[in-house]
């Protein structure tokens, strides 16, 4: 008899110790610098509805948890990675968990054009420097640059493959932009690199902007000079009709 009661008492409290208990669950295996991250938040009924805040570092994702007097509440929140590598920490709700942040797997920089206005006909270059600091072979890596006026320049749109990064790998790119004759609007130039790591996809973006000079020097000095011919035109006018008002004795 008392051993029932003992063990009746156990699984009470057990109960008691698992109800509304709490989790923060990293999704992936690594979280990178500088890139998003997924957490499982889960929390175990029974539940009152109120609100809830989890933080990581100066981001906060606030929500509502509902009541719940059985079963399970998860909600998926998503932060972003600093861009130190170093242990941080994932809190809120009665929980928390150490978030270890490893060197990013692939890095954009040097991200330059060599000029930010160009005239029709003239080519502008777009450098740029991939490569992998981190510890680990990134697979697949590739890039494409994508214009907001695509139409009215000359540019290579296809993506552009460039294979594995082991560790310590990396590559300078320059690819040329020509305004086309006639070309009159300024256009975004967003480069974006894709590469995948451990069956997933990522991606890092850079953007530029690049106008176009449709000033014409030959006009504007031809446009000068019929200003010129105009004003000499009137003086001599206002000459002539001065002598014929006020004319000579």
């Amino acid at each position: 008899m008392k051993m029932r009661v003992a063990i009746t008492v156990c699984l009470a409290i057990s109960l008691l110790a698992f109800a509304g208990a709490t989790s923060l669950e990293l999704v992936q295996k690594h979280v990178f610098a500088e890139e998003d991250f997924s957490v499982l938040f889960r929390a175990n009924a029974p539940l009152s509805q109120h609100k809830a805040k989890i933080t990581f570092e100066d981001q906060e994702k606030t929500f509502t948890i509902p009541g719940k007097s059985t079963g399970m509440f998860t909600k998926n929140l998503v932060f972003k990675a600093p861009d130190k590598p170093g242990e941080y920490k994932l809190e809120g709700e009665g929980t928390n968990n150490a978030v270890k942040v490893e060197k990013p797997l692939l890095i954009l920089e040097n991200v330059k054009l060599d000029k930010n206005e160009i005239k029709p006909g003239e080519a502008a270059h777009l450098e740029f420097t991939i490569s992998n600091p981190g510890e680990y072979m990134v697979y697949n890596v590739a890039y494409q640059l994508v214009l907001s006026n695509p139409d009215h320049y000359s540019f290579n749109s296809e993506k552009q493959e460039l294979g594995n990064f082991k560790s310590g790998e990396s590559q300078t790119k320059i690819i040329e932009l020509k305004a086309k004759p006639g070309a009159e609007t300024p256009t975004s130039v967003k480069l974006t690199v894709e590469y995948i790591f451990d069956g997933e996809t990522h991606y890092r973006t850079a953007e530029e902007r690049l106008s176009v000079d449709t000033s014409n020097w030959a006009d504007w000095v031809m446009y000068v000079l019929v200003i010129i011919a105009v004003i000499v035109i009137l003086l001599e006018i206002y000459s002539i009709l001065t002598k014929r008002v006020n004319p000579k004795n």
